[in-house]
């Protein structure tokens, strides 16, 4: 999704590249030996290095960011969010950090999300060996030596006998190729690119470009914000509310009761849980099921505060 304001007088192009393609040369990456490297510190990336630690591997993680997260370093988009279940996202390795993390919502935001990370790569003191600010250039294997070279930031080199590629599948944004992009003269950002700071659409005409999930969770926020707001789409995406406090009621139940009370736990008849959709659907509800069918991959949840989930 491509969001551009044309309000003008502005201060001129924000350039949408790739953040990973800008990572600090002040890298301090030493070169040397590893059992093994892994590019990427998202939660695989995280994981991984917590795994090879415990089996006695000498392991490095490079990341082109200042931060670990991943995704959710890099998406910061106004109402970027999952998808899936909180705990879902919980890792399983260790019984003592799955109870005492405590997810504030049923899906939740990237600002608890990457909290989450960054409280993992604490707890586990993963970070002294994380390089971040640390783009790799180049990873070729040395088949005299039995290893891979690995070339980060133009200098650093580093060598490893397994180098395991955690850069996920949501690493590379779609930068599109519109005619006349390069010479306008207002304000671009892309989801996949968003800018650390906050961004205020206030007062401001906004075209959003696309409605896929990212569009879904960031339309009502900026529609809130902005003066006007027009969207285009390709293809009309189907959406369904989401119920977001965690603590409301069980993952998997159809009616639970709230906490500290004996009564049931209140529900829209439409409150937009899939597994619902579903059961309704299986129940003969031609008209949903008709439309459930058309929503594919494509499908995204949207809350009842208009804070979409992610699909």
């Amino acid at each position: 999704m491509l969001l551009l304001q044309w309000q003008r007088p502005l201060d001129g192009n924000r350039p949408m590249t790739h953040p990973q393609a800008q990572a600090r040369p002040d890298t301090t990456l030493p070169k040397g030996d590893f059992d093994a490297v892994i590019v990427g510190a998202g939660f695989a990336g995280l994981y991984m290095l917590h795994r090879l630690r415990g089996m006695g591997f000498r392991a490095r993680v490079l990341e082109a960011g200042s931060g670990v997260g991943g995704t959710w370093y890099w998406n910061r988009y106004p109402g970027a969010r999952c998808d899936v279940e909180s705990v879902q996202y919980s890792y399983q390795f260790d019984e003592a950090l799955q109870q005492e993390w405590d997810w504030s919502e049923r899906y939740a935001a990237q600002p608890e999300l990457l909290r989450y990370a960054n409280h993992v790569a604490d707890r586990f003191d993963l970070r002294r060996d994380i390089e971040c600010n640390t783009r790799v250039a180049s990873a070729a294997f040395d088949e005299a030596a039995g290893r891979w070279v690995i070339e980060a930031n133009g200098a650093a080199r580093v060598t490893a006998t397994y180098c395991i590629m955690a850069t996920g599948c949501l690493s590379a944004p779609n930068l599109p190729r519109f005619k006349g992009l390069e010479t306008y003269q207002g304000e671009c950002y892309h989801t996949g690119n968003w800018p650390h700071e906050e961004v205020s659409f206030a007062g401001k005409g906004v075209a959003v470009i696309g409605t896929g999930s990212s569009a879904v969770q960031s339309i009502p926020i900026i529609a809130a914000q902005a003066r006007q707001l027009t969207v285009f789409q390709r293809t009309a995406n189907y959406a369904i509310r989401a119920q977001r406090p965690a603590d409301r009621c069980g993952p998997s139940s159809h009616q639970g009761t709230l906490p500290g009370t004996a009564g049931p736990c209140p529900r829209d008849p439409d409150d937009g849980h899939r597994f619902r959709l579903l059961r309704r659907v299986g129940a003969g509800n031609a008209r949903r099921g008709a439309r459930a069918s058309t929503s594919g991959a494509g499908s995204a949840a949207a809350s009842p505060s208009s804070a979409p989930t992610r699909t």
